[in-house]
């Protein structure tokens, strides 16, 4: 009795994913963006995964008749696979998070306020560089140059 009813459970299961992944694709091709799972949707998917293959073990155990282990092979092999593309979906989002992260880094460093913060920025190494040579002429032109002193001016200068 167990063991029909992991059976169509499984079943279920396969044909759940069979028609959710035909309706992401129908949705994918109807709507052209892109959905991301948020980090904690991520861990919460690979845990119920997780815990979803641990019940293989329930069924090892249970497992007594040659025909029994037939099957368990059988849904250890699905489980296998039902795992691998649940990592695979975590790694897929992880680098379209990734991607977003960096695209939205890239849109905010081209904002007229980001421009401005630094052009202020390098107006302000300019500014502090300047000042530096004007004080290493000084010292110069007070005291005799010596080599490190010419090298740092050289140094600034460029």
């Amino acid at each position: 009795m167990l063991r029909r009813l992991l059976l169509v459970l499984l079943a279920a299961l396969g044909a759940g994913a069979a028609l959710g992944a035909a309706a992401d694709s129908n949705a994918a091709a109807q709507d052209s963006r892109v959905s991301i799972l948020t980090a904690d949707q991520v861990i919460q998917i690979l845990d119920d995964t997780v815990d979803w293959y641990r019940t293989l073990g329930t069924q090892q155990q249970n497992a007594t008749q040659p025909s029994d282990l037939l099957i368990l092979f059988a849904n250890r092999q699905t489980a296998d696979k039902v795992v691998a593309l649940a990592f695979e979906i975590a790694r897929a989002n992880a680098e379209l998070l990734s991607s977003e992260a960096s695209a939205g880094q890239a849109a905010d460093a081209s904002s007229p306020q980001a421009l401005n913060r630094q052009r202020a920025e390098l107006e302000a190494k300019q500014k502090s560089i300047e000042d530096e040579m004007a004080a290493d002429r000084r010292r110069a032109a007070s005291a005799k140059a010596g080599p490190a002193l010419e090298a740092t001016l050289l140094e600034l200068q460029g």
